[in-house]
Order: C-alpha cells, then sequence, then structure tokens
C-alpha cells in the first residue's frame, strides 16, 4: 500500500527468550525480519546489540543510505514546489 515506506524493526520477548529484527520493504540487500534465540549473556554484555560486528556495521551503512537518498528526495519535492 505504500511502496516508498521502509520499516527498520527489532524486537525482544518480554521473557527474554527470543529476538527479532530485520527490514519490512528495506533495502534490496537487507536483512528480512527474522526470529533467533536470545544470544548467550545478551544483557550482560557490555552494549548490547542485535547484530554482531559486521553485519551491525552493514546495517548502520544500509540506515545512513535510506535516510541519504530519503533527504535527497525531499529536497527534490521542496524544489519542485511539492509539499
Amino acid at each position: 500500500m505504500f511502496p516508498n515506506v521502509m520499516f527498520d524493526c527489532s524486537y525482544i520477548a518480554s521473557d527474554s527468550s527470543e529476538i527479532g529484527y530485520g527490514w519490512y520493504n528495506g533495502p534490496r540487500d537487507s536483512d528480512k525480519f527474522a526470529y533467533y534465540e536470545m544470544p548467550e549473556g545478551y544483557w550482560e554484555s557490555n552494549g548490547a546489540s542485535l547484530r554482531e560486528g559486521a553485519s551491525d556495521a552493514r546495517h548502520t551503512e544500509q540506515v545512513k543510505r535510506v535516510i541519504r537518498a530519503a533527504r535527497k528526495a525531499s529536497e527534490r519535492a521542496g524544489a519542485a514546489g511539492v509539499v
């Protein structure tokens, strides 16, 4: 219904048994939303993150690309007088 809206979602079960993260309608190279078992020691780790290492870096770059593209589209719309 809204093909240009992207959702970057994350989830942690109330009993901490599982986590979920990924995109709905995200970039072509994005992770689709999926559920995973809660990583061992998640809450005790310093700076707990859903994604690890290279996966987290890739996700951060995806978010930056989406934000840049949205800003450019907004600027183009503004320059064209579209509100």
